[in-house]
């Protein structure tokens, strides 16, 4: 089980999503093909980005809380976040965040220090936390409790984009 997830536990609705998705505590799957995709559109794959991978590869999650789905692949989130976008992350957070998987209209992303952020595909709302079982209680709980939103600098992304 990734370490987060021993900090606290799940909610029963974030459970019941994740489960009738195919994970169980303890789920390991080899995540070298999603490896070679980050690769392959220029990521570094650090540690917590291949132990998150390797418990949550490969799965799509279907929810009625604050998304309505979550596919754990690399494919689309590399489709929907510029590198560009992805290394203003990376300066205002201090971390090297690799995406993991894209949840609704929210990027997913483990950075190389231990945090996780939810990212809107606008770049106006960003979710902070430092443990998995926060960032999944938030994606499939509706209770999630505190949401963790950062307010990002009102110049963070340049007028030209």
């Amino acid at each position: 089980m990734v370490a987060g997830l021993t900090s606290g536990p799940l909610f029963p609705d974030a459970l019941a999503a994740l489960t009738s998705a195919g994970w169980r505590p303890g789920r390991r799957v080899d995540p070298e093909a999603a490896e070679r995709r980050l690769v392959g559109h220029g990521f570094v794959v650090h540690e917590p980005a291949r132990q998150f991978l390797s418990e949550f590869s490969g799965l799509f999650v279907r929810a009625d809380a604050l998304v309505a789905y979550a596919d754990f692949s690399p494919d689309v989130v590399v489709k929907r976040f510029t590198s560009s976008e992805i290394e203003l992350l990376n300066r205002h957070f201090g971390d090297r965040f690799c995406p993991v998987g894209y949840a609704g209209v929210f990027g997913v992303f483990v950075g190389a220090a231990g945090g996780r952020l939810l990212v809107s595909e606008t770049l106006d709302h960003v979710f902070q936390t430092s443990a998995d079982v926060d960032l999944l209680n938030r994606l499939f709980s509706t209770h999630p409790g505190q949401p963790g939103l950062v307010s990002l600098p009102a110049d963070f992304v340049p007028s030209d984009w």
